[in-house]
């Protein structure tokens, strides 16, 4: 019996430290790459994520191209996300309407 909990408090031990060194150690990976012509800094580990985690690529009011129907939210934050060479997702919004 002490030697299954000793070996249990061991599998737990590593899994908060394997946890830790993946929440922790992450966060000073920075990389620099070109974005749409120009040189840009990005955390390596969400490079090209913004479109997993942005909410206007579930929204039914999200119509990219069509400047005159887009959401006018949407309008002014990629204006601006060209302006400054920036990437930018939405985590909050007023105006989601969620498609399913």
């Amino acid at each position: 019996m002490i030697r299954f909990l000793i070996i249990l408090a061991l599998v737990v031990i590593t899994n908060l430290v394997l946890t830790a060194i993946r929440r922790f150690g992450n966060k000073a990976k920075y990389i620099r790459y070109e974005h749409h012509g120009c040189k840009v800094w990005v955390n390596k580990y969400l490079k090209g994520r913004h479109r997993k985690y942005c909410l206007c690529f579930s929204c039914g009011e999200f119509k990219p191209g069509d400047r005159d129907r887009n959401c006018p939210i949407a309008n002014q934050l990629y204006q601006a996300c060209v302006d400054y060479n920036i990437v930018t997702p939405v985590w909050e919004c007023p105006n989601f309407d969620n498609i399913t």
